[in-house]
Parts: C-alpha cells; sequence; structure tokens
C-alpha cells in the first residue's frame, strides 16, 4: 500500500471519557487558560463542576434549586475555591458565575430560551 504522505502520520493517544469524568486532570487542561481574563470557558467549568458536588452532597439538588440562598452561595463559593486550589490557581473565581449556576440550577433555561425563540421567529 502506497500513501504519499505518510512521513506526517501521528498517534494521538486520548483518555477515555471515563477517565476524563473519574479523575479530570485540571492542571494540564484548564488551569493554563484561568489566566487569560477573556477566556470564560474554564470560569463555567469549575462553576459547573462546583455546582454538580454542593448538588449531589445536597441529595440531587434538593436544597440547591429552592432558590439562590446565602447559605447555597457560600457552599458553592467554597467548592470553586477547592476546585481553584487544586488547579495551582491563587485568584477566586468571580462570584457572578456562581450566582447564574444557582440562578437557573438544572431548569436548562437557555436551552429552552433558544428553542421558544425559534418557534417564535
Amino acid at each position: 500500500m502506497f500513501c504519499k504522505n505518510c512521513h506526517q502520520i501521528d498517534v494521538i493517544k486520548m483518555n477515555t471519557v471515563r477517565r476524563e469524568l473519574e479523575s479530570p486532570d485540571w492542571c494540564s487542561d484548564v488551569a493554563g487558560e484561568m489566566y487569560d481574563p477573556d477566556a470564560t470557558c474554564p470560569r463555567w467549568l469549575v462553576a459547573i463542576k462546583a455546582f454538580e458536588k454542593v448538588a449531589h452532597e445536597a441529595g440531587d439538588a434538593a436544597a440547591i434549586e429552592s432558590g439562590p440562598a446565602e447559605s447555597d452561595l457560600s457552599k458553592l463559593k467554597e467548592e470553586a475555591k477547592q476546585i481553584t486550589t487544586a488547579m495551582g490557581q491563587e485568584s477566586e473565581l468571580d462570584e457572578s458565575y456562581l450566582k447564574e449556576m444557582l440562578r437557573f440550577g438544572r431548569a436548562k433555561l437557555h436551552n429552552v430560551s433558544a428553542f421558544l425563540g425559534g418557534v417564535a421567529a
């Protein structure tokens, strides 16, 4: 078999989805982007992971969906701080990301809004 550009072939080794979900490598995946003030994706990831952990500890969001209480916000701040510390970050996550997570919880409001906007158009 002949391949014209066989000298350019590389082997890429990836992690399985299970491994990524069970033990994500925060340092190599997200930490580098946290220094960029314009990068919002890693901040949202930290906020979502903090929300998921607090919701799981509260019994699948039993207490966290009832409204943005100050106790829930303090729990989220604490968990987000643990995540950013594990990544080696000195700065804390902006509170606005955590408040947004508390405001909508698991409602998926943005998806519903996009669908209804498309139907209305």
